[in-house]
């Protein structure tokens, strides 16, 4: 099986897959916080049986892996991406492989709201065709807590690549008048980090909880974010790391985190351990060790 796991575009990987077992495929960007649902996967069997050409499937559900690609065999090579918890379903336009796309013909506004900040070195957006603007399209983004938009205008033909530096951004927006076909939104970044913070998947000894628990409010997601909460535990003496499950709450806690501890699961996506890398845990003896103290009477 291959349930669950992380993979890259582009690369390969192999797997065993016995029997005729149902096959469900979900394809998602753990960062993005974003299914993909007009993604392809691709299956290679080993059999002498085994068709010439690999078996492709879109996302959904399938009774039966084996009777669907006519084949009798073992899966040797597949894809087969979970859905995350919390994660919603992409628009058409950043579906992430440029087989769809979105037409307009008049206002242009489309929204993305992230379920963390991501922290945006390039945006390239891709149109199709030619376009005919009335209004000028810009592409908007902010970071989180409602902050102030940024606007950066776009030329609205082909495809063009705007440079935003690192910049933290929680929502995205595309904003113009016109006719036209948007392709693509294609974001260059990863999760967003405070300067002086590491991250890792959520630990299975997160240590004790201080100050005030950070809950999601479905009336207000812009206000829950990783870098919100990472600035909370800045505010407080007694707080070196914090326990962020997506969509849901996100504690302060007191313990100081190395990075070689033991999470509870290294494919979790949506629970994370953020830890100061300034802070110095506390000196402990080495298993086994044994500590004399010397007295002396007078």
């Amino acid at each position: 099986q291959c349930y669950g796991a992380i993979v890259k575009s582009g690369s390969n990987y192999d797997v065993v897959a016995e029997g005729y077992g149902s096959l469900t495929v979900e394809f998602s960007d753990a960062v993005m916080g974003s299914r993909f649902p007009s993604d392809v996967l691709e299956l290679h069997m080993a059999a002498d049986n085994a068709g010439p050409e690999p078996c492709r499937f879109a996302s959904g559900s399938f009774p039966g892996v084996n009777d669907y690609c006519g084949w009798r065999g073992t899966i040797q090579s597949a894809i087969n991406v979970k859905e995350a918890a919390g994660l919603a379903t992409a628009p058409s336009w950043a579906d992430g492989d440029r087989h769809t796309s979105f037409r307009f013909n008049g206002p242009l506004e489309e929204e993305v709201l992230f379920w963390m900040s991501l922290q945006i070195s390039a945006v390239e957006v891709a149109w199709e065709g030619t376009c005919t603007w009335y209004d000028e399209p810009a592409l908007l983004h902010r970071s989180a807590g409602g902050a102030t938009w940024s606007s950066e205008l776009l030329l609205g033909q082909g495809r063009e690549v705007l440079q935003l530096e690192g910049a933290s951004v929680k929502q995205l927006r595309l904003q113009g008048s016109g006719t036209c076909r948007l392709q693509e939104v294609t974001l260059l970044g990863d999760s967003a980090l405070r300067p002086g913070w590491r991250r890792m998947p959520l630990l299975k000894n997160q240590g004790t909880k201080v100050g005030t628990t950070l809950f999601f409010n479905p009336q207000n997601p812009e206000a829950f974010d990783q870098e919100i909460c990472m600035q909370m535990c800045e505010e407080r003496a007694d707080c070196a790391s914090i326990s962020f499950f997506a969509s849901e709450y996100c504690w302060l806690r007191k313990k100081c985190v190395v990075g070689d501890e033991e999470p509870i699961d290294v494919d979790d996506t949506t629970r994370w351990t953020y830890f100061r890398s300034d802070c110095t845990p506390p000196v402990r003896p080495a298993r086994g060790a044994q500590i004399h103290f010397a007295s002396r009477s007078v």
